[in-house]
């Protein structure tokens, strides 16, 4: 089995996890930390987006995208799995 094909499962299983935790905390919002962006070198298993893991999340410029910024628990959401892809989050 392919790692594509077993990702579905597991990445819903850390999503679920992840927002259960913030709903049962309370939490509508989180903290990013320790941020990344992709550059020209591609390291990663999975093939690179276009536009890194944060676009569509944030503006072209990205900004807001910065250590200590705060974003909605979608946002976060999106956000690890974009980590979770390999896609430069």
């Amino acid at each position: 089995m392919t790692r594509s094909a077993t990702r579905g499962p597991v990445e819903a299983a850390y999503l679920a996890a992840l927002a259960a935790f913030a709903e049962s905390s309370g939490i509508d919002r989180l903290e990013i930390r320790d941020l990344s962006v992709t550059g020209h070198v591609h390291l990663g298993v999975e093939p690179p987006v276009a536009g890194h893991g944060p676009a569509g999340l944030f503006p072209p410029d990205l900004t807001g995208y910065h250590d200590g910024a705060e974003v909605c628990l979608p946002v976060a959401l999106e956000l690890v799995r974009a980590m979770l892809r390999d896609q430069g989050a």
